[in-house]
């Protein structure tokens, strides 16, 4: 007996099962069939408004990739945007030290010239205070 019940119980659960799934099924055949009632009996402006109400519901496929390209291409613009930014930086300072070693190079050779210049000017000065202490006799 416990048999019997047992397969009793297990087939009136695949009917309730079954049951279920025709009547989901005629409910999407009903719903189908009414849309497409809807559509023969629409004048041509609504089936253009629904066809545009279709389009744009549909998500697009091709939307994800869309983003991850336009992603990557700006990440690549801000990467080819910074390595400019670099390169500029980089020629800027060569420039500066550039101007800077001929800035360097230019007082050096003022200094220099000073330097000779108060040479020449102590040379002088030692050769006419020889001079004087020779018209003095102190030498």
């Amino acid at each position: 007996m416990g048999l019997k019940k047992a397969f009793k119980s297990w087939f009136l659960t695949e009917v309730s099962e079954i049951k279920e799934s025709v009547s989901d099924l005629s409910d999407r055949a009903e719903s189908a069939l009414k849309n497409r009632e809807d559509d023969l009996r629409a004048s041509s402006e609504d089936k253009l408004e629904n066809l545009q109400e279709e389009i744009t519901s549909e998500d697009d496929p091709l939307a994800e990739a869309r983003a991850k390209i336009d992603a990557k291409v700006a990440e690549a613009e801000a990467r080819e945007e910074m390595t400019e930014k670099e390169v500029k930086e980089a020629a800027r300072e060569e420039v500066d030290e550039a101007e800077n070693y001929h800035k360097r190079a230019d007082l050096d050779a003022k200094m220099d010239e000073a330097k000779a210049k108060a040479a020449l000017d102590e040379a002088k000065a030692a050769e006419r205070l020889a001079q004087i202490r020779k018209e003095m006799g102190t030498d």
